[in-house]
């Protein structure tokens, strides 16, 4: 199954301040907008999935981040209709106009449903919490960002 998502709505929380120079809206101590989009790939065993995929994030305007995502979902009542999904996130860092971040790894644990739209496209419903392993070093600063992000997506597959 290949599928897409973008993020709808997000209630993240950011410790600690990132100032980028010429940042419209820096990640402040609460609530950044996050915006981007996923694209994954599962493999089906049963009632298991093996996911793998790539993510574009972007905390407020300018602060940007790619993520590697890998993990696996697992299917409720044997059906493709609701499941629950746990990920790990690695990144090279924040991209930010001052300069990159560390590198940083992170979680994401949630649930989701697939509605059937055609023989093989499905609209793809998710609620994900997302945490950080770690804080992520900024210049002098350590930001710790967590949260929820409910995403919309197209899914394609059988």
């Amino acid at each position: 199954m290949l599928s897409y998502s973008k993020p709808l709505e997000s209630n993240y929380s950011a410790s600690g301040t990132i100032s980028a120079p010429g940042a419209i809206n820096p990640i402040e101590a609460k609530d950044p907008d996050v915006d981007g989009w996923t694209a994954q790939g599962d493999l089906i065993f049963g009632s298991w999935g093996v996911l793998a995929g790539y993510s574009k994030r972007e905390f407020g305007s300018n602060i940007d981040s790619k993520e590697y995502i890998g993990g696996f979902r697992y299917w409720l009542g044997g059906s493709k209709a609701g499941y629950l999904i746990a990920l790990g996130r690695y990144s090279e860092g924040l991209e930010i106009p001052a300069g990159d971040s560390h590198s940083y790894w992170g979680y994401g644990v949630g649930a989701g449903t697939l509605t059937q739209m055609t023989e093989n496209i499905f609209l793809d419903a998710r609620l994900l919490y997302e945490q950080l392993f770690d804080d992520i070093g900024v210049g002098p600063t350590d930001v710790d960002l967590h949260g929820l992000v409910i995403s919309l997506g197209i899914a394609i597959g059988q």
